[in-house]
């Protein structure tokens, strides 16, 4: 049985993320997902960007990482939580020492540009495009047919600086 309250939080995340979720909802024949740590990935590339869309078993932080080696040392990612009506994320790099820090430097990630979410009492979703020449991705690209080693993440926590629950990586084409 729904709840008021997450039917509410149902509506709300539904019409805040509509035009994102509307990108990601191209015809199935172009629409990819995967399935990994208690998360589901969905992406669909339209307008030079690709659409994620992305959801986990928790109220805490997700977080969605590419490099181009077989390993967490310089995997760029967003990570992103839902906390009293606010989406807040960032964009960091993973250091060969585990630790990650924000690569903002000042300026707004185009990671963030169309970035939207939700959240109930049993899962997150966020919906957001980043374009397929993204600057910080340089030199690679999320264009259809990259081959970019994947790492999705999620926490029980909110906190941006608080360790995973989940994590799992593997290769990917976009």
């Amino acid at each position: 049985m729904t709840t008021r309250r997450e039917w509410l939080f149902g509506i709300a995340g539904a019409l805040i993320a509509a035009p994102a979720l509307a990108q990601v909802s191209r015809p199935a024949a172009e629409r990819r997902s995967w399935n990994a740590a208690g998360m589901m990935l969905g992406w669909a590339h339209a307008g030079g960007e690709v659409h994620f869309e992305m959801r986990a078993p928790t109220r805490g932080w997700l977080a969605l990482g590419f490099n181009d080696k077989a390993e967490m040392a310089g995997t760029r990612f967003l990570i992103a939580t839902f906390a009293e009506g606010v989406v807040r994320a960032e964009v960091h790099l993973a250091g060969a020492d585990g630790r990650h820090a924000s690569v903002a430097n000042g300026e707004r990630s185009a990671w963030l540009r169309s970035l939207a979410g939700w959240t109930d009492e049993r899962e997150t979703q966020f919906t957001f495009a980043v374009p397929h020449q993204a600057a910080e991705f340089a030199p690679l690209s999320l264009a259809p047919g990259s081959r970019l080693y994947a790492m999705l993440a999620w926490s029980v926590s909110t906190d941006l600086d608080h360790h995973s629950r989940q994590r799992e990586n593997d290769w990917l084409v976009l």
